[in-house]
């Protein structure tokens, strides 16, 4: 119930919200999430965290306002308007351009994957409809380009890697599945982690021509049925990081292959996955392998601040 910050050495400290306490207050201070799950930043340092029926904002400051949608019981919908006159039903992966629009995946009640953005004064517009179903990943690249995992919605087991444009979707290229995805800055690499989990079979995907290659041969331990992303971003060195909700930990995988190095947590399967709750929430900061996470969710690198 809170959104974390830290470098990339591993130090961690609250951005906003409560460790332990869930619930829904913007504000300057004693800030309120219930389970914030996709994040992103702009250039400026503000955070955006999506999840359920809002998009909400995070000052440099930590103070947090929701930019879009309307939270609450009854408020789940599909409306392009403005500010809390805008509705959503599940909004998931989200990221931001240069010039501060966010840009979301929201999922309907049918399961179909939309695109919808939101500008900086929380005008929300749809992009595209129905592109997909569960769409896989989210991103863009130094130079404003989106990009989406997503399977054929006529076709389910067949997926594409599109380019998103002003004018709509472009299909780009075929890939081997749909996933977490993070984009180099100049847009001609994708890196992909399966929507199963797999965190052996990181790719690496030519964005011109489909063509791909595992970069992570051995995977991050422990690998198996329970492993689950969270989140998963790129940064200014090439290095890709990702959390993993089941294990509590956050890895860090280079972009040239071998093995993905802890960067913080430690090896605690989420009580959760073994059938119940935890009788109390773990959240700790810290450095590296000090720090405890329960579920670590969406995550976003901060090239310039190196965090």
């Amino acid at each position: 119930a809170c959104v974390l910050e830290g470098t990339v050495g591993g130090e961690l400290t609250l951005l906003a919200g409560a460790l332990g306490g869930a619930g829904y207050v913007d504000g300057p201070s004693s800030t309120r999430f219930t389970a914030p799950e996709f994040l992103a930043h702009d250039a400026a340092g503000n955070v955006y965290v999506s999840g359920g029926q809002t998009v909400r904002k995070i000052s440099v400051s930590g103070a947090v306002t929701t930019l879009a949608g309307l939270h609450g019981p009854g408020n789940a919908g599909y409306l392009d308007e403005v500010g809390a006159a805008a509705r959503f039903t599940d909004v998931q992966h989200l990221v931001v351009d240069r010039a501060g629009t966010v840009f979301v995946i929201d999922v309907t009640s049918g399961q179909f994957a939309n695109l919808r953005a939101g500008s900086p004064g929380g005008a929300v517009t749809t992009i595209a409809r129905s592109f997909g179903s569960y769409a896989g990943g989210l991103a863009i690249d130094a130079s404003g380009t989106l990009w989406a995992s997503h399977n054929v919605l006529s076709r389910g087991r067949e997926y594409l890697l599109s380019r998103i444009t002003p004018a709509g979707v472009v299909p780009s290229v075929p890939v081997s599945s749909k996933g977490w995805l993070a984009v180099s800055p100049d847009g001609t690499t994708a890196y992909l982690v399966p929507a199963e989990g797999d965190f052996s079979a990181v790719l690496r995907i030519d964005t011109a021509t489909g063509t791909g290659s595992t970069i992570s041969a051995t995977a991050p331990p422990p690998t198996d049925s329970r492993s689950e992303v969270g989140g998963f971003c790129i940064d200014g060195t090439n290095q890709l990081w990702l959390s993993d909700r089941a294990y509590n930990r956050i890895w860090r995988i280079p972009t040239t292959g071998g093995a993905g190095t802890l960067a913080a947590g430690q090896p605690a399967l989420t009580e959760s996955y073994l059938g119940g709750w935890p009788s109390a929430y773990t959240a700790v900061d810290g450095p590296g392998a000090s720090a405890r996470f329960w579920s670590p969710r969406g995550l976003s690198c901060d090239d310039a601040a190196g965090r």
